[in-house]
């Protein structure tokens, strides 16, 4: 027994150290993120500086897009869940539509993945300029145009919004968090961060992805 307590102070004493360790790391984070945006700030030339560019310019032209959409009342898919299944409608946007923050959980997700009514708006429309800041260079992993204040994400890039695995065995919901990323919240500090920011032109941040 004795020995028993001892491994067991060792992991608790562990564990103390790790969330120790985490709490610096995030702080060193932030000093960084805090330096590079500083850097962007100044108007200092950097091998991004072209990447901050496309992205402002894409901004642009999905925020137009989604206004020409709602002006020429186009028809577009809108999702819902009823009797555990996804049923598509296909309609006009309306700006209640855009907006939509009432989540219906998508039946049988690990991790958990929701639709509203402008998800299928995103999947149809945005796709295209997530995949072409994507391709612009090879140093950007991923690329997501629409992200709602909670940390919704409604369409992710195509490499990333594969259909979930299943049953739920541990390594189907591995694949599943590392692969079908869409659809999802992301409550981590960045994620929420970055959704919420009003203040910032660009704002840059350092993710480390749950994996």
């Amino acid at each position: 027994m004795g020995q028993l307590s001892r491994v067991a102070e060792d992991l608790k004493d562990s564990e103390k150290s790790l969330v120790h360790a985490y709490g610096h790391l995030d702080e060193v984070l932030k000093i960084c993120e805090k330096t590079m945006q500083l850097a962007y700030q100044s108007a200092i030339e950097t091998k991004d500086t072209p990447l901050f560019q496309a992205v402002l310019n894409t901004a642009k032209e999905a925020g137009d897009m989604m206004t020409e959409a709602l002006k020429n009342r186009q028809l577009y898919n809108v999702l819902t869940v009823e009797n555990k299944q996804i049923l598509t409608t296909r309609r006009t946007l309306t700006q209640r539509d855009l907006f939509d923050t009432n989540f219906a959980l998508v039946p049988n997700s690990n991790p958990e993945q929701f639709i509203t009514k402008y998800t299928g708006f995103a999947e149809q429309v945005l796709t295209q300029f997530q995949e072409k800041l994507l391709s612009m260079n090879s140093r950007i992993v991923y690329c997501v145009c629409a992200a709602e204040k909670d940390g919704y994400v409604p369409v992710h890039n195509r490499r990333f919004s594969k259909p979930q695995k299943t049953p739920d065995t541990s390594e189907n919901i591995a694949w599943n968090t590392a692969y079908s990323r869409n659809r999802r919240k992301f409550m981590d500090r960045v994620g929420l961060e970055s959704v919420r920011n009003e203040s910032e032109e660009i704002l840059i941040q350092i993710y480390i992805r749950e994996m």
